[in-house]
């Protein structure tokens, strides 16, 4: 994320011609355990110190965004996402649309400040080109987050998309019990043409049942496990997805 100084004048063009326009805006807010509950609204109007939008739609199933609590909006105008600090003043408000209509809405502050944003730290990219990447997964002992269970139940899945910071996956909810946002596993995977295996431990995101089938998708971000092995194994992880990239370039000429 990139830092700006910007002017209220600035702040208050920037709010006016995403209202103008009905932009679509992501809300975001991080509860004291860490997770990240996302809510997405069209924003709609403004008052002298209030900005008018929709009704979070919430697209995970993760919970919802309590009020007056600090959060953080983005928004895309003019090919840049712009971060603001707000937070709900307001979560049963009607929204005038017309002289004849209202929607329910919400109410959120007017930001002070605003910084041009990147929604995620590491590049994301997809695997679905490659022959299917199986990913072990075994839960923790209980009550012991870092050492890994010998007699627990083991899943498997298949690797979707990958980044630095964590990656995505298909299991079976017949074999694996369905996990819960927060939990942790240990993720066992080799990806093609790196060496040797990577053992990383993962906590939930979020999930989403697969409509056809028996298939549920699984986030997951990776966490710090024995030592510095998450920085190393980070490392090689740049070096593959930097690797793919160089590869998805050349088809492209």
């Amino acid at each position: 994320m990139t830092a700006t100084t910007t002017s209220a004048g600035c702040i208050e063009e920037l709010i006016t011609a995403a209202c103008e326009r009905r932009l679509p805006a992501e809300l975001r807010y991080q509860d004291g355990d860490g997770m990240v509950i996302m809510g997405r609204v069209r924003l709609l109007g403004k008052t002298g110190d209030e900005i008018l939008a929709d009704r979070p739609q919430y697209p995970d199933d993760d919970g919802t965004i309590p009020p007056r609590r600090p959060i953080t909006m983005h928004v895309a105008l003019g090919g840049v996402r712009h971060q603001f600090d707000t937070w709900i003043v307001d979560e049963n408000r009607a929204v005038r649309i017309t002289d004849h209509q209202t929607l329910p809405g919400i109410a959120l502050r007017k930001p002070s400040a605003v910084s041009d944003s990147q929604r995620r730290m590491h590049v994301r990219v997809s695997l679905l080109g490659y022959d299917p990447i199986n990913v072990d997964l075994v839960r923790p002992y209980q009550g012991l987050d870092h050492a890994c269970a010998i007699d627990e139940e083991r899943g498997s899945g298949w690797m979707v998309d990958l980044s630095e910071g964590g990656l995505s996956l298909v299991a079976d909810r017949r074999v694996l019990r369905f996990p819960q946002r927060g939990e942790r596993f240990f993720l066992s995977f080799c990806l093609p043409g790196a060496d040797g295996e990577y053992d990383m431990l993962g906590s939930v995101r979020h999930t989403r049942e697969v409509q056809s089938g028996d298939g549920v998708r699984i986030a997951f971000c990776f966490y710090p496990w024995n030592g510095n092995q998450l920085p190393r194994d980070q490392r090689r992880l740049a070096r593959f997805i930097a690797g793919h990239e160089r590869r998805l370039l050349r088809r492209r000429r």
